[in-house]
């Protein structure tokens, strides 16, 4: 308490954390009932993928024929995330493969349990500036600036 944090750089997905702590996903217990019907539905090539996913998503470009395998794979496991991604954005499709591997859980079932509880924030207080200027570092000075005499840190 009583202190504001001040974040340079990350991603939303890294600060959305740091806010709002306990809303990653936890490492599977057990698989849902829901994933585990997926699973035993899903044709064998689907399969044969789903328990060898790559470890590194696939150009598109260069290989969309198993980007578009992937998100077919998604859309078999849980269709209201893969409705979210585009089959070309490959780097999200895989990151909810991983989460449904990873948690046991399919990744439209973690945001129907997180949003069940508050959000609680981790600060009272969060400054948030984005700066997207081709003089940055002058506008990231008079940004400082400004923060050290809100902040009385001068």
């Amino acid at each position: 308490m009583g202190m504001i944090p001040i974040i340079v750089g990350g991603t939303s997905y890294w600060i959305q954390h740091l806010i709002f702590p306990n809303r990653l996903p936890t490492p599977a217990q057990s698989v849902s009932e829901s994933v585990t019907q997926s699973i035993a539905n899903l044709p064998p090539e689907l399969l044969e993928l789903f328990n060898a996913l790559p470890e590194h998503p696939p150009s598109a470009a260069s290989h969309p024929q198993d980007a578009m395998s992937l998100h077919k794979l998604l859309t078999a496991l849980d269709e209201p995330v893969a409705q979210r991604w585009h089959w070309r954005d490959t780097r999200k499709v895989m990151g909810s493969l991983r989460v449904i591997k990873d948690t046991g859980k399919a990744p439209s079932e973690i945001i129907i349990e997180q949003s069940k509880t508050a959000l609680i924030p981790r600060y009272e207080n969060f400054p948030i500036c984005v700066v997207f200027s081709p003089n940055w570092r002058q506008v990231s000075n008079s940004v400082f600036l400004g923060l050290c005499r809100t902040f009385y840190f001068e």
